[in-house]
């Protein structure tokens, strides 16, 4: 393996090399310096950072799309994988690899993102609080870790027109003199920093010092004020007032060491100033500019329509719907660079937004940044899910008006290909099998386009993947087993629309996945259940149709594992990111296998409601072809994580 720091190595690297980069330093410098990876992909093949194991899950959401995030000691890389990357750099000599000087970073903010399912359920909480404690109030996060610091924090915490939220882990007493509610603890419940940007993202502004979740909200553009020491200057570039590592970041300066008093005291003022213009907004004639602007944009007026829609953001400045709009406008008008900036803003309002996070990857892609451009592409949340009345109202801008109706023909005209692998005849299968009867019952509709293989005596995996693999079968795929009910009449339609949001859809599933899980819902071999916080879906169990019904949680819901009783697939997006099932897995542990493989490659797996009866309820559980199925599944992932945890 080579090394070579910043600066030029003697022989430059050729294009099909790899690259090992490994954070050896902090975590917040590791935070800062991410935002240059998808540019390595321009110059090697491969790029992978070797990460601390609390980020790993965050890094692989954001930007791993274009690069490849492994939990673990140096050594432990030296060791066993060293001769997979023929070039290795500290993270901290990143820049000029890339041939980046810090005044000249690139506009590349947000960069890092919360995975929108955690951040629908932080808000959640965040509304049911809320609701018991006075309504809703400015959030702020605080994020000091030294006891005298958070002392001096008293005069902010006796506030009571802010709902503060402690960002200590774990979270210390921080209730002050006559303060009206002690700080919410609930990063304790944070287990990594993944967890931490979903409690970010519901935040209206983070205050704190020179710590990791300081950096991730800069990282996510998130309104960060940063309280800066004298002796911890470094990175912030001396004692100017604001970062070019993060836009959304405000700095106050410490006059005097050890004592943030001075620095508190100027926060309390500028959070009076925040409050006062939350005060001055004016949504009405603010929603009045945007309608308006909307109605100059569709006759073609793009200057009247651009001053309505600045007209709106002035008045109402964290109108995203306003920014969707006004992207729209500078796009047509071939103002890219602005567009871009806009997209930004937008983002940094609301991640996940759809209009913004497509649009910039469109102008990326444009520009030639097409990894760049993925990082943003697969951020983006289906419109439905952003409810905010400004995008209600204006509902998009003409080009995307036209995008959604050409997305909803191409839909309207899409059939389901309900793949079945089953020992029966044919004969049997359309007479006795409750998939045969219920694909009968389906015959009245042109959707669904049943693909069975009658009398098979070959593994599931098998089959799905040459059904997945065929050049002649349906776009949309959905693989069922024969011992399934399908109660639900548009069963198909509801698989059509939930494959616009996901590349992988299941009718029940767990948010996460841990090494030890046995099932989707079993964390162990005595098949414990998960947890109910983080299952999703409902399913019906019984000998007929609509049996009665086990619900695991509200669904639709971004999943890491999906039961494997109905797994929908979007072919084009499996195919693309080289995705298959492994043929060596014959009835069991197949589905977990195959939905690791699509959350590994980036896709989106989810949960979407639809009716069924499933017969058997895990009948041959601890058979032979079970405990064989686990062995090979437990050596193929379980082996490798129990060693990237040991290190």
């Amino acid at each position: 393996m080579n090394n070579f720091e910043a600066g030029a190595p003697e022989q430059p690297p050729a294009a099909d090399d790899a690259l090992l980069l490994i954070a050896e330093q902090e975590l917040s410098d590791t935070l800062r310096l991410v935002r240059a990876l998808p540019a390595l992909r321009h110059r090697f093949s491969r790029v992978t950072l070797l990460c601390q194991p609390t980020l790993q899950v965050l890094l692989q959401q954001s930007l791993g799309s274009s690069v490849e995030f492994i939990a673990g000691s140096p050594d432990w890389v030296q060791e066993r994988l060293s001769a997979s990357w023929k070039w290795q750099v500290p993270l901290s000599s990143v820049s000029g690899v890339v041939g980046q000087t810090t005044p000249a970073l690139p506009e590349g903010v947000p960069y890092l993102f919360a995975q929108a399912a955690r951040v629908r359920v932080w808000g959640e909480r965040f509304a049911h609080w809320e609701a018991d404690h006075g309504g809703r109030k400015l959030r702020v996060g605080l994020a000091c870790p030294e006891p005298v610091q958070q002392q001096q924090l008293a005069p902010l915490l006796a506030r009571g027109d802010v709902h503060w939220v402690c960002l200590q882990h774990p979270a210390p007493e921080l209730r002050a003199a006559h303060a009206q509610q002690q700080p919410l603890p609930w990063i304790d419940e944070c287990q990594d920093l993944a967890e931490a940007a979903a409690l970010l993202a519901n935040l209206d502004l983070i205050i704190g010092t020179d710590t990791a979740l300081t950096h991730l909200a800069g990282a996510m553009g998130r309104p960060v004020w940063l309280l800066s020491r004298i002796e911890a200057a470094r990175p912030w570039l001396g004692r100017r007032p604001d970062t070019p590592w993060y836009p959304t970041m405000r700095v106050f300066n410490q006059i005097r060491r050890a004592d943030l008093t001075d620095a508190v005291e100027r926060v309390g003022l500028a959070l009076d100033d925040r409050l006062f213009d939350r005060a001055q907004v004016d949504a009405p004639n603010a929603m009045r500019a945007l309608r308006a602007g909307a109605a100059q944009y569709a006759a073609g007026r793009l200057a009247q329509a651009e001053e309505a829609c600045r007209l709106a953001l002035k008045l109402a400045p964290d109108g995203v719907g306003a920014y969707a709009q006004l992207i729209a406008v500078l796009r047509e008008q071939g103002r890219s660079v602005e567009a871009q900036a806009a997209c930004r803003q937008a983002l940094c309002l609301q991640p996940g937004h759809s209009t913004a996070c497509v649009n910039l990857a469109q102008l990326l892609r444009e520009q030639g940044q097409d990894h760049l451009a993925e990082v943003y592409a697969r951020q983006a949340q289906p419109i439905a899910a952003q409810s905010s009345p400004a995008v209600a109202s204006d509902a998009g801008a003409l080009r995307q008006r036209r995008a959604a109706q050409l997305a909803a023909k191409t839909a309207s005209a899409a059939t389901v290909e309900f793949v079945c692998a089953t020992r029966m005849s044919r004969q049997d299968f359309w007479q006795y099998s409750p998939l045969g009867l219920s694909l009968q019952r389906l015959r009245g509709s042109d959707r669904p386009a049943p693909f069975i293989v009658f009398e098979n005596t070959r593994g599931l995996a098998e089959v799905y993947d040459e059904r997945l693999r065929s050049s002649d079968s349906a776009e949309l795929l959905a693989f069922v087993q024969d011992d399934v009910w399908i109660d639900d009449f548009f069963a198909a339609e509801r698989l059509v629309q939930a494959l616009q949001v996901y590349s992988v859809v299941g009718v029940a599933g767990n948010q996460r996945c841990s090494p030890t899980h046995v099932s989707w819902d079993c964390v162990n071999e005595n098949l414990e259940r998960d947890q109910a916080q983080y299952l999703s879906g409902h399913i019906a169990y019984g000998e007929g149709p609509l049996g009665p019904i086990t619900h695991y949680g509200s669904a639709p819901k971004d999943c890491e594992l999906l039961d494997g009783v109905l797994l929908a697939v979007r072919k084009s997006a499996l195919r693309a990111a080289g995705v298959s099932f492994d043929r060596r897995f014959a009835s069991h542990f197949y589905e977990l296998d195959f939905c690791r493989a699509a959350r590994a490659a980036g896709l989106r797996l989810g949960t979407w409601p639809i009716t069924l009866t499933h017969r058997s309820v895990d009948a041959d559980v601890g058979s032979n072809a079970w405990q064989e199925g686990l062995r090979l599944y437990r050596q193929k992932h379980g082996q490798r994580e129990a060693n990237q945890l040991a290190h």
